[in-house]
This record gives structure tokens, C-alpha cells and sequence, in this order.
């Protein structure tokens, strides 16, 4: 999730402030790992995302739209998030110190996210 996470060492090496996340989030597991359907929803969400592909219309859009991404994300790198973009005409994008979390990790990116509402809502 973080391309900063050295998950080899002994302790691990964490990227700033992961280790906060992890702790907040409970006890390592994943989220709703008790739920018995969990892992059935799982693979259909996988199922589904396989097959859906609606990159070519991305031109289509309309509507300001800020394109956000971590600098450090190992799940959704930055060369993905700025392909993105590009296909966007008139998009915004700006990227933030974080891996896959980095609107938790850093703190002026839902500053960032209202700035952009507000200026998109106004008149």
C-alpha cells in the first residue's frame, strides 16, 4: 500500500505514520474478516473490476474533476493516477506524501479535496 513499507526488516519499516493507521484499523486483519460473506464479496468486487473498462470514454467527462493519488502508492502508482488525468480533459491533479492511504496520511489532502469542491459548487 505504501511503497515506503520495507516489510522484510525486523521490525518492519514503515512509511510516516502507518504505523498510527494500521493500529487505528484494528489488529492487522482485514476489515470485516469475521464477516462470512466477506471473502465471497471480495472476489466478486475482483470479478468485476476485471471487466470493466471504460477508460476510452474518460474524454467524456464533463464536470471539473481532481484527479488526487500518493506519491508513494504501490496499488494505484503515480504514473496510473497521471494517465488518468490526461484523459480527462481540463482535470486538476495534484499528488500528496502517502502511500494508498495518503488521505490519512497526509493532512492537507482533504483540505486539498474541500478547496476543490468548493471552488467546482461555487457559481
Amino acid at each position: 500500500m505504501d511503497t515506503r513499507n520495507d516489510l522484510s526488516t525486523d521490525p518492519w519499516t514503515l512509511a510516516p505514520m502507518f504505523d498510527a493507521i494500521v493500529a487505528a484499523t484494528g489488529d492487522g486483519r482485514p476489515l470485516n474478516a469475521d464477516e462470512p460473506n466477506s471473502a465471497i464479496g471480495a472476489r466478486r468486487q475482483l470479478e468485476a473490476r476485471a471487466a470493466h473498462d471504460v477508460y476510452d470514454r474518460l474524454g467524456e467527462i464533463g464536470h471539473p474533476t481532481f484527479v488526487i493519488g500518493g506519491r508513494f502508492d504501490a496499488q494505484a502508482p503515480p504514473e496510473n493516477v497521471q494517465r488518468l488525468a490526461e484523459a480527462i480533459a481540463g482535470s486538476r491533479i495534484q499528488f500528496f506524501d502517502g502511500g494508498h492511504m495518503f488521505l490519512l496520511q497526509d493532512r492537507t489532502a482533504w483540505r486539498a479535496v474541500r478547496e476543490f469542491l468548493s471552488e467546482a459548487t461555487t457559481p
